[in-house]
């Protein structure tokens, strides 16, 4: 029994120290825009596009409780398939909001086909982390919303499509900081 106490005492500490938050549950991949719902993303700003709103709900999180528990940020991992119409860059924003004049959290860009264009849909994978801070609102119930916009950049025409959006969300704590 005593050995069996240490290696637990021992696993927890390891997974202290690898910040990895033992509280915390990981979140499933859950769809939010199945494949049937395409989005086509132009050069035209990123408030021109089609965009997603999320709900921490929608992923059994709500952000008063989170907050209480001591979780200070959000690792969202964004699951998308992507395709290109023109060569260019595709561009991912989190927003807390859906309204132009939100704060925007983070932004991220991939190149979906390196120099060329790449017409074929494939999954992308992309991590952003969000302070819960910046999600609070005046409004408690926007607290637990965040949206994604989209955008796209190069040269000439830079068109692209997205379709199949999950999201996987774990709530973590600062163990250092991070940025």
């Amino acid at each position: 029994m005593k050995r069996v106490m240490f290696l637990f005492v021992i696993t927890l500490i390891t997974l202290f120290s690898l910040n990895i938050d033992v509280e915390a549950a990981t979140t499933d991949f859950v769809t939010i825009r199945p494949d049937t719902d395409e989005y086509i993303i132009n050069d035209d700003g990123r408030f021109e596009q089609d965009y997603d709103n999320i709900n921490l709900e929608w992923l059994g999180l709500d952000y008063n409780t989170l907050v209480n528990q001591g979780y200070d940020y959000l690792e969202i991992s964004i699951s998308i398939f992507v395709a290109e119409i023109d060569d260019g860059y595709q561009w991912f924003f989190i927003y807390n909001g859906s309204d132009n004049d939100d704060m925007m959290l983070d932004s991220k860009y991939i190149e979906h086909g390196v120099g060329y264009k790449e017409t074929g849909y494939s999954c992308e994978t992309i991590i952003f982390r969000i302070s819960l801070d910046d999600l609070d609102d005046t409004n408690d119930v926007a607290d637990n919303f965040f949206t994604i916009r989209y955008g796209a950049s190069g040269n000439y025409d830079d068109d692209w499509k997205n379709k199949d959006l999950k999201i996987s969300i774990i709530p973590k704590h600062w163990l250092v900081e991070p940025f």
